[in-house]
């Protein structure tokens, strides 16, 4: 009778810790790799739009085409890394111990 109660409460251990560590990395996706992400995929758009508004311009020569050109400054021109949460250092790998 002792053998299966020891191996019950075994597992809900395992299932304990293994439902606190999928947390904290759930955490950490949420307040620091999705705000990257999405900062990110801003910039690059940012810089196309740049990019567009200056072959417009070098083809035409007319002033009016460098209006994504302009557009594209502006979130581009912020820093680099504009969110809190990707000026923390990033946290230690840590390692799995089965």
């Amino acid at each position: 009778m002792a053998v299966p109660l020891v191996l019950v409460l075994g597992a809900v251990t395992v299932g304990i810790v293994t439902l606190s560590n999928e947390s904290s990395v759930r955490d950490e996706l949420i307040n620091r790799v999705e705000p990257a992400n999405a900062a990110a995929l801003s910039l690059g758009t940012a810089v196309v739009d740049q990019e567009t508004g200056i072959r417009g311009y070098e083809l035409a020569a007319t002033p009016s085409f460098l209006g994504p050109y302009t557009a594209g400054r502006a979130p581009s021109a912020g820093p680099s890394r504009p969110c809190g949460a990707c000026r923390s250092p990033a946290p230690r790998a840590r390692s799995v111990r089965w």
